[in-house]
């Protein structure tokens, strides 16, 4: 997928992701990156990759395995940290919101009209969030508990919130790690699929951890997802394709997962250390 920016700055990192939620919160102010714009008849079957049927791909990789097949120019190092953004001015702002209508295809009859959303987030340290379906404890409960961004992010007071993280669509168990607001809810056991998050220390965290690492970086926000598509400026998908335990996705096997056509949604950070999303609407195998 092809992440828009405003401006010229530098893309660092990007992460592909879907459905948890991460969301950046103020008090006493909610709003979406839609509350502009009229109301929208939506169906949420739409943006979703159709699961794959059955098992499929390897034994899960460790994080030994991830060290040996990265690029020699990484050395042994598996993820980048980078400071956090962090706004002196006495003038809050938290986010910059845009829309963008993409034609994507050539020639004109085999074109596809998609809608990108973009979304720049400043003082991610302290504005930048990543939460639970629903509530709080919702990934550790027995039960299926699944909810829409729209229902999670009114449990808070939400200026922006969008799809993050991987679930099992049979069972509805959170796949991952994950650390929210400094609690660790879940530890995935080492199993390597690229991660993003925050550090209590202030630093952006994006790359694969082994166990330890999980405990002794300190997170205060984590989430999983699926292929590092930039790192350090460069494209990273094929090192990420070799990586990666391809069972937290259900699509297929990673190249089908990679190439297929589908609504996207993309986690990442500028040089400044302000945190990136995107999203792009479409519908598997049909538009995105």
């Amino acid at each position: 997928m092809h992440v828009w920016t405003p401006g010229h700055q530098l893309v660092t990192t990007v992460v592909c992701c879907l459905l948890m939620l991460i969301v950046y919160t103020k008090p006493s102010l909610a709003a979406t990156s839609e509350s502009s714009h009229p109301q929208r008849s939506v169906t949420h079957d739409g943006d979703i990759l159709r699961p794959y049927l059955g098992h499929h791909g390897p034994v899960h990789r460790r994080l030994r395995d991830t060290q040996e097949c990265q690029h020699v120019r990484y050395g042994n190092t598996t993820y980048s940290l980078h400071p956090a953004h962090k706004n002196q001015s006495t003038v809050t702002h938290l986010a910059d919101v845009r829309h963008k209508i993409v034609v994507i295809g050539t020639p004109y009859y085999d074109q596809r009209v998609v809608t990108l959303r973009f979304q720049r987030v400043y003082n991610p340290r302290s504005t930048f969030s990543v939460m639970e379906p629903e509530h709080p404890g919702s990934c550790g409960e027995e039960k299926d508990v699944r909810a829409s961004v729209q229902e999670t992010a009114a449990t808070r007071d939400c200026v922006v919130a969008t799809n993050a993280g991987f679930f099992d669509t049979h069972t509805g168990a959170c796949l991952g790690n994950i650390v929210c607001d400094g609690k660790l809810v879940q530890d995935s056991g080492g199993i390597q699929n690229v991660h993003f998050g925050i550090t209590k220390d202030g630093n952006l965290f994006t790359g694969y951890l082994s166990e330890i690492e999980l405990v002794t970086l300190s997170f205060q926000q984590l989430v999983g997802g699926v292929i590092w598509l930039v790192r350090d400026g460069d494209v990273y998908v094929d090192e990420s394709r070799d990586i990666e335990c391809p069972d937290t996705q259900e699509t297929g096997p990673l190249d089908t997962f990679i190439n297929v056509m589908s609504a996207r949604t993309a986690v990442g950070h500028d040089s400044e250390g302000r945190v990136l999303m995107a999203q792009l609407n479409g519908k598997t195998n049909l538009n995105g």
